[in-house]
């Protein structure tokens, strides 16, 4: 008797299982992936993702935060996207192709990079990507990808915040001090302010639209720049922003902002 129930009862669990197109395993969670000891360790999501877009920016991070970066690519001509020297670490890279896939279509490289735990703040950390045949070597890349980031110092006193009336002056600065500096620009017509090569540190820049927003209008491109820390006494540091179109480049420039800070 109790041998026919124990049949009856694997009867009706193997059509239960039939029924339902058979057992499914349980989908693992979603962010997790599962480490040798069979426990669930959590992904981080990357802090930010960039895209060609995004060349050419300066950028915030914190220590440890993780940086995607997804480029086009196309393997089947021999160039990848290569790292240059750098203290990001690469965590992971991998390619994505086109679809539908087609011989010699190309797709997505992505390359997964970590800020250092240990990054002082105020540090400075170069992504740069060259894309090139590895056996023909980074000077003959035919595209560079780069982008500046950088951990935040504890943020100083705002000792100076600058206007187009300010252009020209000398000022008195202290190692440390930030400068934020306020310029109309108008994005629509290509033109932006790009800091010329300065001993400064560029902390953020943004762009404040006019009010009410309008097709075509403009605004005002706001830059917080820092003074190094550890700026001479006598130092001479020049602040210089030249507003031309990213393209023509700095020749082109149609106007320029200059204010020449001392440290005493």
């Amino acid at each position: 008797m109790l041998t026919q129930r124990f049949a009856l009862t694997l009867t009706l669990i193997i059509a239960l299982a039939a029924g339902c197109g058979g057992l499914e395993q349980a989908p693992a969670w979603q962010g997790y992936d599962q480490n040798q000891s069979g426990k669930a360790d959590k992904v981080p999501a990357p802090a930010t993702v960039l895209t060609t877009a995004d060349n050419g920016k300066t950028l915030q991070v914190q220590p440890g935060d993780r940086v995607q970066v997804e480029l086009a690519s196309n393997p089947t001509t021999g160039f990848a996207w290569h790292l240059a020297k750098s203290s990001l670490v690469l965590e992971s890279s991998d390619y994505i192709p086109d679809q539908p896939a087609q011989v010699g279509s190309g797709g997505i490289e992505r390359l997964v990079l970590q800020v250092p735990a240990s990054a002082a703040p105020g540090s400075i950390h170069e992504l740069r990507l060259d894309y090139y045949r590895s056996w023909e070597g980074p000077s003959s890349a035919v595209e560079t990808f780069k982008v500046t980031l950088i951990v935040p110092a504890a943020p100083g006193p705002m000792a100076h915040k600058l206007t187009t009336a300010d252009n020209g002056k000398t000022l008195q600065v202290q190692p440390g001090d930030r400068v934020q500096v306020e310029l109309a620009s108008n994005p629509t017509t290509g033109f932006a302010w790009h800091l010329a090569k300065s001993s400064l540190v560029l902390e953020s820049s943004d762009y404040i639209p006019d009010q009410p927003a309008q097709v075509g209008s403009g605004g005002t491109e706001r830059l917080v720049l820092r003074v190094p820390t550890s700026a001479a006494p006598g130092s001479i540091h020049e602040l210089r922003l030249d507003y031309y179109r990213s393209w023509e480049g700095p020749s082109s420039a149609v106007e320029t902002f200059k204010v020449t800070l001392i440290v005493p």
